[in-house]
This record gives C-alpha cells, sequence and structure tokens, in this order.
C-alpha cells in the first residue's frame, strides 16, 4: 500500500466532495459551551469563549485547509470525536472525508518542511497504528515538529510498525527460501 496519494486541489471540487471534518469537530466542540475543550479551543486561538465564534470562523477557515497535493487514506471508517479533535489541534493534519468514495483521509494543513512526524502522530492517533511504509520515512530527529508525550506516543508507534514488518520481512524470506 502507498500511503500517500496525490490530489490536485486545483482541479478537485472540494466544497462538492469533500467534508472537512476537522472544521466540523472543532466548531461543533466549541458552540457546546458545556464541553471543557470549547476553553481549550478558545485559548487555543486566542478567542472568547462567550462571543468569539465570527472570529474562530475565520481563523479556522484559513488555517485548517489542504496546503499540499497529497493526502494520506485512514483505515478508520468511524471518526471518533476526540481523535479528531487531537490531532486536528497537535498535529499540522486535518482529518477529510470524502463524499464520492466513502473514506477518511489525511491531509496537511501547512507546509515548507519535513512534518513525516506531524503525520505518522496523525495516524497513531486516528488509526491507532502507523503503516509500515510511513514508518520507514518518518524523520528520526527527536522534537522535529513533534514534542512531549506525543514524541513518546510518535516513537512507541514507529517502533511497533517497524518491529511487525521486520517479523513479516523475516517470515517472508523463511517461505521463500
Amino acid at each position: 500500500m502507498s500511503y500517500a496519494e496525490f490530489i490536485d486541489w486545483q482541479t478537485e471540487d472540494f466544497f462538492e466532495n469533500w467534508e472537512n471534518v476537522s472544521i466540523n469537530v472543532l466548531v461543533k466542540i466549541f458552540k457546546d459551551k458545556d464541553d471543557p475543550r470549547a476553553e481549550e479551543i478558545a485559548e487555543y486561538f486566542g478567542i472568547d469563549l462567550e462571543d468569539g465564534y465570527e472570529e474562530l470562523d475565520e481563523i479556522i477557515n484559513d488555517s485548517f485547509f489542504p496546503m499540499i497535493n497529497f493526502i494520506y487514506p485512514l483505515e478508520t471508517n468511524t471518526l471518533q470525536k476526540d481523535a479528531v479533535y487531537k490531532t486536528s489541534l497537535e498535529t499540522n493534519c486535518i482529518v477529510l472525508y470524502n463524499r464520492v468514495f466513502g473514506k477518511n483521509y489525511l491531509c496537511l494543513a501547512a507546509g515548507g518542511m519535513d512534518f513525516s512526524q506531524d503525520i505518522g502522530l496523525a495516524y497513531a492517533i486516528m488509526d491507532k497504528r502507523i503503516p509500515l511504509e510511513l514508518a520507514i520515512d518518518i524523520n528520526t530527529q527527536k522534537n522535529l515538529t513533534v514534542r512531549g508525550e506525543n514524541w513518546g506516543l510518535l516513537e512507541y508507534k514507529v517502533i511497533q510498525a517497524l518491529e511487525a514488518g521486520k517479523n513479516r520481512i523475516n517470515q517472508l524470506l523463511k517461505e521463500w527460501s
């Protein structure tokens, strides 16, 4: 499986074919003043919880859109609101849903440097695993774009993927020998 798929956002009808799950989840949480994460969102974006909806709408629509022409397919069809929330605020990735194919994807909402750690962390949060093809390509420089507790999760999931891949390769080598 190739973990990245090319997409030309210039020719793709984004608003008709795609749903920006990240925006929808963040806005829904923000509107629910009983949800403690609403206050976290207000603090994260530096806006007022009570009357900051217009500000949030402007910030979120500028910041949470695809920046590169690659999407990363998720295995999960059932998205957990907490996982989308965490992915959206703790990585440089957003979660998208393609209405045509009925599939969920990750996409970078930032550009300009190596965000392989963010993509790996987003997979660890959303799919609870990192595809081997991606794990091989994740930058090993500690704290490049992922830090703290998230670094520990990323490191654990990369090692888990590489170990599983190593075991599978060793099994195939035995079978072919």
